[in-house]
């Protein structure tokens, strides 16, 4: 935890209180040292007081806010009551929540813990997602590799598809594949939806189409038995 204040009774108070809940604590004097401190090492929350010299709370928390790899940090504003229109634009600017002096410890407790659950969760979150976007990123990687990559060799055709999905993965496809000595097959589908689901039935009717466009049929009786399939 973070703690930056001018006054040295109220770093003393905190550092108290928060080391006695098991919390490691840095406290530091003014917004400039704050700043300093949480861009060269990583905090779980930061107790952040409203009035200091050199910057003020408020210009502290937009520099913090402002960094992309701090935006998520959760800052706690510390003020006198008195102040709550200062406290609600900080907020606004996004604060996680306020502390209001003097310090009530149960208080300090609830909403430090609070801030660290919320942060906890932000973290499991941000892990499901990188791993999620992990699994796209290879199932978009499998589906452009059934692909064709080049046209069937003809001496009166040339051909090239490309597919552009909206999303990491889509459901539309293309193929072109030989038949025979003299006839090439084209398809271009359209599944509906997007994402997974769509994807999958891409592969599965694109398997099926080949399968069956190379009995001979026409595409009348190809797509007949496609549908049936």
């Amino acid at each position: 935890v973070l703690v930056a204040d001018d006054s040295q009774a109220n770093r003393d108070v905190l550092v108290k209180y928060l080391s006695r809940e098991g919390h490691e604590v840095v406290a530091v004097a003014d917004g400039l040292a704050a700043i300093e401190a949480v861009f060269e090492q990583p905090f779980d929350v930061v107790l952040l007081d409203m009035i200091m010299p050199g910057m003020n709370g408020d210009e502290v928390l937009k520099a913090i806010k402002a960094e992309p790899r701090l935006r998520l940090l959760p800052v706690i504003m510390i003020s006198a009551l008195d102040a709550l229109d200062s406290i609600v634009r900080c907020i606004e600017a996004g604060a996680e929540d306020y502390l209001p002096k003097p310090f009530n410890r149960v208080l300090l407790r609830a909403r430090i813990g609070a801030c660290l659950e919320k942060k906890r969760l932000r973290e499991v979150e941000l892990t499901y997602l990188k791993a999620v976007e992990k699994e796209l990123t290879i199932a978009r990687d499998v589906q452009r590799s059934i692909l064709p990559k080049a046209f069937p060799a003809h001496h009166s055709l040339v051909g090239h598809g490309l597919m552009d999905p909206a999303r990491e993965i889509g459901g539309d496809f293309y193929d072109f594949f030989a038949l025979d000595d003299d006839r090439i097959a084209i398809a271009v589908g359209d599944v509906s939806g997007k994402g997974v689901p769509a994807a999958v039935c891409m592969a599965m009717v694109r398997t099926q189409l080949r399968a069956t466009a190379l009995f001979g049929l026409s595409p009348a009786e190809c797509l007949y038995r496609l549908n049936e399939h």
